[in-house]
């Protein structure tokens, strides 16, 4: 659940009523990976680690992470998917940058304003993906169809 604005109070009173939900932050910076000082690649930095940071936070290394399994197969969008259309238009719709060794991708304000709409479709998917992914590296088995 982003946990952001509105966010926060669902996320509220989802504790309060015994459901504990995995956060999600787009605009965080915490836990995107890092370049050290030997020149790996930290996909899981520890709070304070030293590095450079690859993306200018979390929403960038989704974005990023999505579009590679997208070319490798490890992402599929069915067919028969609602709003299949609306989906492809906001992940494709995306620009991004690459700043002293970090891919910043767009602002969604920016992206709204060139849209005419906020990219929603694209927001549902990338926070799934996050949690499937932050799960899987805490060790939760997720089940998939």
């Amino acid at each position: 659940m982003d946990v952001v604005g509105i966010g926060a109070s669902v996320q509220d009173a989802c504790n309060r009523l015994g459901f504990h939900i995995r956060k999600f932050n787009a605009g965080s910076t915490g836990g995107v990976r890092v370049l050290d000082k030997n020149g790996r690649i930290i996909d899981k930095p520890r709070p304070g680690h030293e590095g450079i940071a690859l993306f200018n936070n979390i929403r960038s290394q989704n974005l990023y992470d999505m579009a590679q399994a997208l070319h490798t197969g490890a992402l599929r969008l069915l067919a028969s998917l609602p709003y299949l259309v609306e989906l492809r238009t906001d992940m494709a719709s995306h620009q991004y940058e690459t700043r002293e060794r970090q891919t910043v991708v767009e602002s969604k304000q920016k992206l709204k304003a060139r849209l005419g709409r906020s990219p929603d479709y694209l927001d549902s998917l990338q926070a799934a993906w996050w949690c499937k992914h932050s799960a899987q590296e805490s060790g939760f088995r997720v089940r998939t169809a």
